[in-house]
């Protein structure tokens, strides 16, 4: 009976430790001096995933770690030849899934005295979850700090005697401080005027407690500029402690930059009051000029007393009545973003009351963050000495020499070819290009520019030409060919820098004319509806005689070279079959841009050959694609396209065949 009982605590021992390991998180293990498990508590299943009937097979050392397996088997291997020790062993071991999991051990040598042979107890706790997140603690730490030491301006922390406690990289390069933390501990690398404020400033912070925002510039002995954009009491530690953090940015580029910009300016107002044109700068929104050189007095003869007297009203008091609405038109045109760039030509009141012509220039100077205009610069030449020696110059139409801009092969026959009558020195340009450089190669005394044609349109053209740095380039007269003789249009061909404008198709008399005016030495400024175009003047002189347009014309105009007739009325098939190609093409994608164009191309065509039903017919298709009208279906409108074309290819060929 007594042997009975004393086994009975001993049984409850047994019991509680099993319910006391049985509950623990962490794992107990019992195992021997090889490693081996002898005996393991219910939370290795937990740990490792095992079911309990699995951790019978259980072995300690398998699926550790390979780079951590060397610290183990040492560990054990020291705690094996001490009496007693323990120590602390952080490694990975695969679970049951495959996954390598971190785990802390503390492993303890059982006294040698309790048991015969040597045995660990190790304590086993999954940490997986800690270590993840020092590593990504870790992680942001390392990237806040690259971070810290890549930003793009200074960030300084400063104590109360002003001594670093951190600087980023920036402001290691800047200052050229070492950066080892014991050199220097100040940030006095100032002029000493500049530390003595930058000083009295942080105390100021420092007492107050308030951010400040306020720019302030320095200067280093170096000569390196730095504008401190803030200061900020901050206080990182639990202890309280607080510090000073200094937000600034290098600015030595920006200084030199206004330096440089500095001179410039002075060398740039220096150079404006030298030269002898007017020069300008406008102020659409404040409707006043900011810059004005010496030019008015100059040219004008205007004092700067009375040119202040004039002040935000100094063109348009000057400017001539009838050039006014063209001057206002333009500011408009300029106010709203439609150009960039103006070019014409207007007359100036000098100070004795007369009126001088000026050729002036008009561009984007200054624009706001919206993209819109607020400032042009304007340059104004006085050319009234040119205009004096131009109208008393009179040549004969034999002696005038002309450049025609024109990209349509059968328009350049036939102008040529009339201009040939008259024994003018007509030349040729196909294009822009083309046009400007001849027109530095050789000298014109007039241009007849053809406005709508592919890549640069007359208008660039003209704009091209005047700003050619050639004193004849500014004076040529330029005439506009043009189907559209709207008062908006004039004004545009105004604006362009155009004298004036023949309406096209060409007619023989009004060429005539134009080249006979130009010939006598008038030089023409397309003013608001003042100036009587070369379109309204009456037919061409007596002495020269022109029959109607038609086969007749052509018959008188190669007379005498029925090869190249033949060649000009071939030339004139080919454009037509490539515009009936354009116009089916137009109607059936319902491209009105191609319809217009292809139009315009062969108006001279519809008039000179008198194609009253085929120009009926572009009329319907125009209505079509507009919509302005009932019309027919487009194949309908195709076929009539079609039967008028080929009436107008066999009136041609029986032409042609007349010739041969």
């Amino acid at each position: 009976m007594p042997a009975r009982s004393s086994k009975k605590p001993l049984r409850d021992k047994e019991l509680l430790f099993d319910v006391i390991t049985g509950n623990l998180m962490d794992a107990i293990v019992l195992l021997d001096a090889d490693g081996r498990k002898i005996y393991a508590s219910a939370a290795i299943g937990e740990i490792f995933g095992y079911a309990p009937d699995e951790l019978e097979d259980w072995v300690f050392l398998e699926q550790i770690h390979p780079d951590d397996m060397p610290s183990l088997q040492e560990g054990f291997r020291m705690l094996l030849h001490q009496h007693t020790g323990e120590s602390i062993f952080l490694y990975r071991q695969k679970n049951k899934q495959g996954q390598y999991i971190w785990l802390e051990m503390k492993l303890k040598k059982v006294s040698q005295h309790l048991i015969p042979s040597a045995q660990f107890i190790a304590v086993i706790r999954n940490v997986s979850q800690r270590i993840i997140t020092e590593q990504r603690d870790m992680m942001q730490k390392n990237l806040l700090e690259t971070a810290f030491h890549h930003l793009p301006f200074s960030i300084v922390i400063v104590d109360k005697d002003n001594t670093l406690v951190l600087v980023n990289q920036y402001t290691l390069n800047l200052l050229e401080l070492p950066a080892e933390r014991s050199k220097p501990k100040t940030l006095y690398a100032l002029l000493p005027e500049d530390a003595e404020r930058f000083a009295r400033d942080n105390v100021q912070v420092w007492q107050t407690g308030k951010e400040t925002i306020k720019e302030d510039i320095f200067q280093t002995k170096d000569k390196v500029y730095i504008v401190l954009i803030g200061r900020k009491l901050i206080q990182p530690l639990p202890n309280g402690e607080k510090f000073l953090l200094l937000h600034a940015i290098d600015i030595t580029e920006r200084k030199i930059a206004e330096k440089e910009t500095e001179i410039n300016r002075n060398f740039i107002r220096s150079i404006a009051f030298a030269i002898p044109d007017i020069l300008y700068v406008y102020d659409l929104e404040e409707k006043k000029y900011p810059f004005i050189n010496n030019g008015f007095e100059k040219t004008l003869g205007y004092s700067t007393e009375q040119l202040e007297e004039m002040s935000s009203n100094l063109i348009q008091t000057l400017i001539h009545p009838e050039d006014a609405p063209f001057l206002t038109d333009m500011f408009t045109e300029i106010a709203r973003g439609g150009k960039d760039f103006f070019e014409y030509r207007y007359r100036l009141k000098d100070v004795s009351g007369n009126y001088r012509w000026f050729h002036s220039r008009k561009m984007a100077f200054k624009k706001n963050n919206a993209g819109h205009l607020t400032q042009i610069l304007g340059v104004a030449q006085d050319i009234d000495l040119h205009h004096q020696a131009e109208k008393g110059r009179q040549i004969s139409l034999q002696e005038l020499r002309v450049l025609y801009v024109e990209d349509v092969l059968s328009n350049q026959i036939l102008v040529e070819e009339i201009c040939k009558q008259w024994e003018v020195n007509l030349q040729i340009a196909a294009n822009g290009n083309e046009a400007i450089d001849k027109l530095q190669r050789h000298t014109y005394d007039l241009v007849l520019m053809d406005i709508q044609m592919p890549g640069m349109d007359g208008y660039e053209i003209t704009q091209a030409i005047r700003s050619l740095a050639m004193e004849r380039a500014q004076r040529i007269p330029i005439v506009a060919l043009t189907a559209d003789i709207s008062e908006k249009n004039r004004s545009d061909i105004a604006m362009a820098g155009m004298n004036d404008y023949l309406a096209k198709p060409i007619q023989p008399d009004a060429l005539f004319s134009i080249l006979k005016k130009y010939a006598s030495g008038s030089v023409a400024i397309i003013s608001q509806g003042s100036h009587q175009m070369a379109g309204n003047l009456p037919e061409y002189a007596d002495e020269v005689s022109i029959p109607s347009v038609n086969f007749g014309l052509f018959d008188q105009l190669f007379l005498k070279t029925p090869g190249e007739y033949v060649n000009f009325l071939q030339t004139y098939m080919n454009e037509l079959d490539t515009y009936e190609q354009d116009f089916r093409k137009a109607v059936l994608e319902n491209d009105y841009t191609l319809f217009r164009n292809t139009r315009h191309k062969i108006n001279s065509a519809i008039h000179h050959l008198k194609a009253e039903a085929l120009k009926t017919v572009l009329l319907k298709m125009e209505n079509h694609l507009e919509g302005t009208a009932p019309s027919a279906p487009p194949d309908i409108l195709i076929t009539e396209l079609q039967t008028e074309s080929d009436k107008m290819n066999e009136a041609i060929l029986e032409k042609i065949k007349s010739l041969k």
